[in-house]
């Protein structure tokens, strides 16, 4: 974006005939939102200018700019804004003008360098990193979100120390999940993460299916995610519980539990799904 030049640096055409309204629509996608600055530029330069701007994400915040703003000062704005979101190098390549070998190698670890700084710092007044993701499916992210959490653990050490380390932000019981004593319809979500595979039986993984059906609200969502069968996966549990489902027979057997709208996704060896239940 800090190629943007103004309006006054370039010549503007006369407005052309169209045939009808100008919309314009901006996706999301971060570093998107430049070069959507330098599409709305070639319109203006063309002398068009939407009648309608439509984004979502950072494409409607570059929307905002150019609808908030007269069109003789859109791009300034746009210029201006982008310029707050650049990181730039955290030393001078203009230094290194005399050794020509050497200047490559320092514009590339400049780069490299404010791009880490952009990863682990974020940019102020835009985002801000969640640096627990770090700890991957160990994060302890989402409980604040939740109005009430409640968490079975089967391992009883395990759900004691659970309980000590976060009994204050969740609910710990020591329990069986095909089989928890929970209310009927007492929950607006049930979220299940890399352990169906843990369940020694087909016959008690359909039981914890409609467990998890019978203490959802209608309209509630079960989702969750698990490794896809595989050898190393099977090599890495020899002496332990295998028993993974392949996407096709998870959604069947999600199925005839009384889910519907069920959605799978596969990624590598990550399997992920999502379904709901009537209401």
């Amino acid at each position: 974006m800090a190629d943007i030049e103004t309006s006054t640096t370039r010549s503007i055409k006369k407005t052309p005939a169209l045939p009808g309204q100008v919309v314009l629509v901006f996706q999301g996608g971060g570093a998107l939102g430049a070069y959507q600055g330098g599409v709305y530029q070639a319109l203006h330069e063309a002398g068009i200018e939407p009648d309608w701007v439509i984004g979502t994400s950072i494409g409607a915040i570059n929307a905002a700019i150019i609808a908030g703003n007269e069109p003789s000062r859109r791009l300034e704005r746009l210029r201006e804004f982008w310029k707050r979101m650049e990181r730039k190098s955290p030393w001078d390549a203009a230094a290194f003008m005399q050794m020509p070998v050497a200047q490559p190698l320092v514009l590339f670890g400049g780069n490299v360098a404010a791009q880490m700084m952009t990863i682990f710092g974020g940019v102020a007044g835009y985002f801000s990193p969640n640096r627990a993701l770090a700890f991957g499916l160990n994060a302890t992210v989402g409980v604040e979100r939740a109005g009430a959490v409640t968490a079975v653990e089967v391992d009883k050490p395990m759900a004691e120390r659970l309980d000590r380390l976060y009994g204050d932000r969740a609910r710990v019981i020591h329990g069986d999940g095909s089989n928890t004593g929970l209310p009927d319809t007492s929950f607006a979500s049930v979220v299940c993460f890399t352990m169906l595979h843990h369940v020694p039986t087909d016959r008690l993984q359909d039981q914890l299916f409609a467990e998890a059906f019978r203490v959802l609200r209608p309209g509630g969502v079960f989702a969750g995610s698990d490794r896809l069968p595989s050898l190393p996966f099977r090599l890495i549990h020899i002496g332990d519980t295998y028993n993974p489902i392949p996407p096709d027979e998870l959604k069947t057997r999600l199925g005839l539990a009384g889910f519907t709208d069920i959605r799978t996704d596969v990624a590598g060896v990550r399997l992920r799904w999502r379904a709901s239940k009537p209401g």
